[in-house]
């Protein structure tokens, strides 16, 4: 019983966390051509335009021009460290050295 009790408060803890977290992060105005709006369709709007913006390519690749006959390869050392099982001592190493 006292295992759910803690796991009730540790859930009840980082949903609070993320609530506050949410309502802080939360955008309600934006400065709109030296205006500033709080309208949210208005707000939405401008969102949507930065984001096609700034994903948007100006410059696109050509495909061919890649040149995919210069790509690294590695050798079969490194091949089969790559392939070899995971210990749990290095998992522990890697979470207690966070």
């Amino acid at each position: 019983m006292r295992i759910g009790l803690n796991l009730a408060i540790k859930t009840q803890f980082f949903h609070t966390q993320a609530v506050i977290r949410r309502k802080r992060n939360k955008i309600t105005g934006l400065n709109v051509e030296d205006t500033w709006c709080t309208d949210a369709s208005t707000l939405e709007r401008e969102a949507t335009k930065f984001f096609m913006h700034l994903f948007q390519s100006n410059d696109p690749c050509n495909p061919h021009s890649l040149q995919l006959n210069n790509i690294p390869s590695i050798g079969i050392n490194m091949h089969d460290h790559l392939l070899k099982p995971i210990t749990i001592e290095e998992v522990k190493g890697v979470i207690f050295s966070m």
